[in-house]
């Protein structure tokens, strides 16, 4: 187990070489105490274009067990929103992840999947085998603030910001639906709300 820079402790699991956290992050200060703004009107948050979080709906029970939406600006202040001595993991590292896991899309994904009642008729296919744990937490839009696909979609930030497209605020995240394969490599606007997972230095 682990524990945040608010007190909020959290299940681990060993995965080849790496150690994921097993639930969504929760913080809502920076390593170094610092506040990450909360942002509920839909408004200021799409034209915010630094660390902001929510939780979904604006609704502060989804804390648990869906954790913390945030934008892609708290992801990679320099402050820290992962605990010291764990950081948001690149899209290489969740490569690795995924070849742990055997490589195959549609395998490794069952393989995260937490057997939760969340995922409706899906949660017959949840094997859970590497204690992942992953639940569908739905998204904040970065074009209106508006909220959507919570019990359907699971969207995990990277660090990695989208080199390839740099004028169209872009960075990269995981998007995983039961019924497609796992996205990993897709880019999403930096305004959009998405869940963390933070991985052991």
């Amino acid at each position: 187990s682990m524990t945040d820079q608010d007190g909020n402790s959290y299940r681990t699991t060993v995965i080849g070489n790496q150690v994921w956290m097993a639930e969504n992050l929760k913080v809502s200060h920076y390593s170094n105490g610092d506040i990450i703004q909360n942002i509920l009107n839909n408004n200021q948050w799409i034209n915010l274009s630094s660390g902001g979080f929510s939780w979904y709906n604006n609704d502060s029970q989804f804390d648990c067990p869906y954790g913390k939406l945030y934008n892609w600006y708290a992801v990679t202040d320099e402050r820290g929103l992962c605990p010291i001595g764990w950081h948001v993991p690149n899209k290489q590292e969740f490569m690795i992840l995924l070849d742990n896991l055997g490589g195959d899309i549609p395998t490794s994904s069952y393989k995260m999947m937490s057997s939760t009642d969340l995922w409706g008729s899906f949660r017959y296919e949840a094997l859970n085998s590497n204690g992942l744990s992953l639940i569908p937490t739905g998204v904040r839009d970065g074009q209106n603030g508006l909220y959507s696909a919570l019990n359907a979609t699971t969207y995990l930030w990277t660090s990695d910001d989208d080199l390839i497209n740099p004028g169209f605020e872009l960075a990269t995240f995981l998007e995983f639906t039961p019924a497609n394969p796992i996205m990993l490599g897709s880019t999403y606007p930096k305004k959009a709300g998405c869940t963390v997972r933070c991985l052991k230095d």
